[in-house]
């Protein structure tokens, strides 16, 4: 009995769609239990009627667990859809090792309350998790989970704005909803890997933050950040001055006990502007004195090798679930598909879907995080003669 499916469609008429995706997931799935979890992606023209869809799809294939979210582009098997209508469908069957997960935001007189992480104390296994990053503090949602549940493996993306007017979208059974996020949580008795493959890459040395405003990197090793941007760039060789002048992103050391520091050991942020008066940077997120960082280029060479080197070192798998940032796809590459098909082809995945998020979640040196330009995988069970099986 096969355990996993997914399927896709690019027919602009959404009932054509969720016809053909639905019959595929059926015919693939034969006979047997419906799937216990199904996850759905859709963008472009579908994102108006994802409501009837998700209806539509609970009446086909009668999951136990459905949850996903509109994008700006998704990924089925080895293709990717950016910018324009396409429906893509995952499903699984996992018995009782997989449970809903959703948390809400609510305003308090200080910030904002997370509900729902209490009911993961000493979790373990992984967390699949599609976000609104409309209000909801996901570093910090990140770092509460860690204490609460320091076993639990946090993978999945946010979704980007769409529609009209645009906000993210996510699904939650057959109803809409935006703010918050909503999950799944797989136990360890389930086989699945997850990984992130970064498409940024180190440049120069790393530096001690010295000077820090809230959002404001204002000292860098005891000097101004533009300053320390010209001197970098008086060191670059002519190819990484280039992606440098496309956009300078700042590298986060995660652990800061290493006394070597390489790609995979940073979580990346943009560098959002400067103030030419101060040579002080916005970063978008607040640096503590003393953190160490580096500057970064998107580099879509290393970027394919990270990714190619993370999916042979976890091996084979049955079933992917792929969430790759808005920044990557065509506009990185230069070509569509590259990161469905990377992992389509390495892994061996033949149950694969995923959306385009505009952050991506998941480990780095043993830490669940939020990234930028990466891609986000889980994998799931293993591949070979009959791919999608038991696995």
């Amino acid at each position: 009995m096969r355990r996993f499916a997914a399927a896709g469609s690019e027919h602009p008429l959404t009932p054509h769609a969720v016809g053909e995706v639905c019959g595929e997931i059926s015919e693939t799935l034969g006979p047997g239990p419906a799937p216990d979890v199904v996850i759905v992606f859709c963008s472009g023209d579908h994102v108006a009627s994802a409501g009837a869809s998700l209806r539509a799809i609970d009446a086909l294939l009668s999951p136990r667990i459905c949850l996903g979210a509109a994008s700006s582009g998704t990924l089925a098997g080895a293709r990717e859809v950016e910018g324009r209508a396409s429906l893509s469908v995952w499903a699984a069957r996992l018995g009782e090792a997989v449970e809903p997960v959703s948390f809400d935001v609510a305003s308090v007189a200080d910030g904002v309350m997370i509900g729902g992480t209490s009911e993961l104390v000493d979790a373990t296994g992984h967390l699949l998790l599609v976000g609104d990053p409309d209000g909801l503090p996901t570093s910090g949602l990140l770092a509460n989970l860690a204490l609460r549940a320091p076993e639990l493996v946090v993978v999945g993306g946010l979704a980007p704005p769409v529609g009209v007017p645009p906000a993210p979208l996510l699904f939650e059974g057959t109803e809409l909803r935006t703010g918050g996020a909503v999950g799944l949580r797989i136990a360890d008795s389930v086989p699945m890997r997850a990984l992130v493959a970064q498409g940024c890459r180190p440049i120069g040395e790393p530096m001690v933050v010295t000077g820090a405003e809230g959002t404001m990197l204002t000292e860098l090793a005891g000097r101004s950040p533009l300053t320390r941007i010209r001197e970098l760039a008086e060191q670059l060789d002519p190819d990484d001055r280039e992606l440098a002048a496309r956009g300078l992103h700042l590298g986060l050391v995660v652990d800061e006990h290493r006394v070597d520091f390489g790609r995979g050991d940073f979580v990346v942020r943009n560098v959002i502007g400067a103030e030419t008066d101060t040579g002080s940077l916005a970063v978008g997120e607040q640096l503590a004195l003393g953190s160490i960082v580096q500057f970064q280029v998107r580099d879509p060479a290393s970027a394919e090798a990270e990714l190619a080197r993370l999916l042979k070192d976890a091996g084979p798998a049955a079933a992917a679930l792929v969430f790759t940032c808005v920044g990557r796809g065509a506009a990185l590459f230069g070509e569509p598909h590259h990161d469905a098909t990377a992992v389509a082809d390495i892994s061996g995945a033949g149950a694969l879907a995923g959306m385009f998020c505009t952050a991506e979640l998941g480990p780095i040196a043993g830490m669940s995080k939020v990234h930028t330009y990466s891609a986000a995988v889980a994998l799931f069970g293993g591949a070979g003669p009959g791919a999608g099986r038991d696995g």
